[in-house]
């Protein structure tokens, strides 16, 4: 009987290949413990974008890719998480948290404003950010929506494409020169006004107001 590791390498390559921005199908390969494909994985794959807002076919613990995410982490640039849960686990918690020095493209689903803010995830080596903010009001009181429009427009930070959904923004703030393309949706049309007004340096803007409301 012949076995996966049996296969010729240009084989081998090819059935890789085709699982390999597939995390969870590619971490059951990468679990295998024969030195010939740990070798061919390390060496022929560049595993830049890893995506996680899918549904996991192997394993949903999020905590078993530890080992394969802190392997790679040097090799990914973009990177897409789905739950708060899998935010706080690589960006947040002490005995988790994994650096990606690299990576360039950012993007979060269904995320509380809160853990956002408490995990400061954004480095200098981001510029594309898109982020789906928890349209739960209890989860994103209005300040912490303030706190975060703050932390992502200021000059701290290399961020020239950003998309972000269901947010209120701060009226004490610029646009950071970096940031030349922004599609946003607001909540308000009170912050409409103000983001219209403070926008100077963006090129591509493209802005959806939620409720026309003007809050004080």
């Amino acid at each position: 009987m012949v076995s996966l590791t049996d296969l010729p390498t240009e084989i081998l390559l090819y059935i890789l290949k085709l699982f390999e921005n597939k995390i969870d199908i590619f971490y059951s390969f990468y679990g295998i413990h024969n030195k010939r494909l740990y070798q061919l994985i390390q060496t022929n794959f560049s595993v830049s974008t890893v995506d996680l807002s899918a549904s996991l076919i192997f394993d949903s613990n999020i905590l078993n890719y530890k080992f394969l995410l802190n392997n790679i982490r040097l090799k990914i640039k973009h990177l897409i998480l789905n739950e708060n849960e899998q935010f706080q686990f690589l960006f947040c918690a002490s005995d988790t948290k994994i650096q990606f020095p690299n990576l360039t493209n950012l993007t979060l689903l269904s995320i509380n404003c809160k853990s956002f803010l408490d995990c400061s995830p954004i480095t200098l080596t981001i510029s594309y950010l898109y982020i789906l903010f928890d349209a739960n009001p209890y989860k994103n009181s209005i300040s912490h929506n303030e706190n975060v429009s703050r932390y992502l427009f200021s000059n701290k930070t290399n961020l020239s494409v950003v998309i972000i959904e269901n947010i209120h923004l701060s009226r004490i703030f610029h646009f950071s020169s970096s940031i030349k393309q922004l599609k946003i949706t607001v909540k308000y049309s009170s912050d409409l006004i103000h983001l219209l007004l403070n926008s100077n340096n963006i090129t591509d803007l493209n802005v959806k107001c939620l409720q026309l409301d003007v809050i004080e």
